[in-house]
């Protein structure tokens, strides 16, 4: 019998079969680990990469050649019901407690990255608990270690060392163990070698030259870091080396206003030279990301149409709600943290806690004497009422309904709270002031004035911009 040639139709829908067919959408990723800072985990951001590799643990500065010392064994339940974040929290643990090597082994990730970039950026302190001592490192180190003191009857001691004040010794030995530790566990280990950049994009998109003061500390930076670097390749030579490029430019990954001079970080890089260490690192790895790259666009094309979709959306809370106007959770808790007279009653409706993560100064929220904790699970309901004047606070989560009556000193006035998954209540003096919106509900009072000044709300589940509105912009639409 003689062959029909297929038509047009059949030939398009044989086409789009095979690529159907060709798309790899179940392709398992694959897993890293990372004992470092945001040199090696900034790199996973990159759109190719971010379609190949899932960061399994990331011990943020830990203190790398202090991971095997002998544990402090300070109480968990004292640092996860503190009031510092939950990143500081796992920073503590990890570096105190020395669990991050436990966490590290328990997921058995396929790569393990290694930077040393905060030993020479970060300060160093020798932390002491039960005569027990251990070096650690932790951003802002001096404000969240006096935070969580306040909060804790267990004291944390501790004393700044100057880098250079610390035996090498002691350096190379910790380093040691740390690189016996790698080879034992991960059949691929990759050490990230920083190079510190000496120009920066400045806010007017100009390359310039960091100042004479910032270069000298680049330059002492990284002397200590190409000298420690150097020691861990040379005793983990199976291990694969990716540098940085000498040419990189930094980039201002956030601006400070209030500081004219204001220069960033030596290592937060652009968009380019992320895309510059992919490509080497797949080229390293032996790794093609068209495996793993299963989107309708090439990267290079969605990479640009990403930028500009998120742009319009920025517009559209602007074109599309002119009758709103908002402002960040986080520069509303600024607000709320200069309150010193007030009730600030704060219900969760629905599921608040999935991204509390990115409800950065959370923590700061409380009176003089305590912050909340925002120990918040999934799915739980929450509530906290903080009276500043009276140095009052409460605070409760539970998968169950939750209700709590507070009374006002001298005032003799109630608040009557309720949260439930589909319910915000907050009755004062016998009106329902709560928005009853998903998420996070406000209600503020004046007790000088014994008069509402705040009723707002923020769908921080769902709402990526995490935007507030709020009573007090009232005003300006009038």
């Amino acid at each position: 019998m003689k062959a029909v040639p297929p038509t047009t139709t059949n030939k398009n829908e044989l086409i789009i079969k095979n690529i159907e067919e060709n798309k790899n959408t179940n392709i398992k990723k694959k897993t890293v680990s990372i004992i470092g800072t945001c040199v090696s985990k900034d790199i996973f951001n990159e759109l190719r990469l971010s379609k190949i590799f899932n960061v399994e643990v990331y011990a943020f500065k830990t203190c790398p050649f202090a991971m095997f010392d002998e544990p402090l064994n300070y109480p968990k339940e004292y640092i996860f019901n503190s009031s510092i974040a939950e990143s500081q929290a796992v920073n503590i643990d990890y570096n105190i407690n020395k669990t991050a090597i436990k966490a590290l082994e328990n997921k058995k990730s396929e790569y393990l990255f290694i930077d040393l970039y905060s030993i020479a950026n970060d300060s160093i302190f020798e932390v002491e608990y039960n005569n027990k001592k251990t070096f650690m490192q932790l951003d802002q180190f001096k404000i969240v270690i006096d935070k969580f003191n306040n909060n804790n009857i267990n004291i944390l001691n501790y004393k700044n060392i100057p880098i250079n004040k610390i035996d090498e010794n002691i350096i190379n030995f910790g380093l040691k163990k740390l690189a016996q530790w790698a080879e034992k566990n991960f059949k691929n280990i990759v050490i990230v070698w920083p190079v510190l950049a000496k120009q920066y994009l400045n806010i007017n998109s100009k390359i310039i030259n960091y100042s004479n003061k910032k270069l000298d500390e680049l330059e002492t930076s990284k002397k200590i870091i190409n000298k420690y670097t150097e020691y861990l390749v040379s005793i983990l030579p199976n291990a694969k080396i990716l540098k940085y490029n000498d040419n990189f430019i930094t980039r201002l990954y956030y601006y400070d206003f209030n500081n004219k001079n204001f220069e960033p970080n030596f290592v937060h890089l652009l968009t380019k030279n992320y895309e510059d260490i992919a490509t080497n690192l797949l080229n390293l790895l032996k790794i093609n990301y068209k495996d793993y790259y299963n989107e309708d666009l090439d990267y290079e094309t969605l990479k640009i149409e990403k930028m500009k979709t998120d742009l319009e959306k920025l517009k559209a809370y602007s074109y599309n709600n002119i009758e709103h106007i908002y402002c960040h959770l986080v520069s509303y808790t600024n607000f709320i943290n200069k309150l010193k007279n007030h009730i600030i009653v704060i219900n969760g409706k629905g599921d608040i806690a999935s991204k509390l993560r990115f409800y950065r100064n959370k923590n700061l929220i409380g009176t003089e004497k305590q912050n909340l904790k925002w120990n918040v699970l999934p799915n739980e309901n929450y509530l906290a009422i903080i009276d500043t004047k009276n140095n009052f606070i409460y605070e409760k989560h539970s998968t169950d309904k939750i209700q709590y009556k507070y009374i006002i000193p001298n005032l003799k006035k109630e608040f009557s709270i309720e949260s439930d998954k589909d319910k915000s209540s907050i009755i004062y003096d016998k009106k329902e002031l709560s928005k009853d919106q998903l998420g996070l509900n406000f209600v503020i009072i004046d007790l000088n004035k014994n008069e509402v000044i705040d009723q707002a709300y923020c769908n921080i589940s769902n709402d990526e911009y995490m935007l507030v509105t709020s009573k007090l912009f009232d005003k300006f639409n009038n």
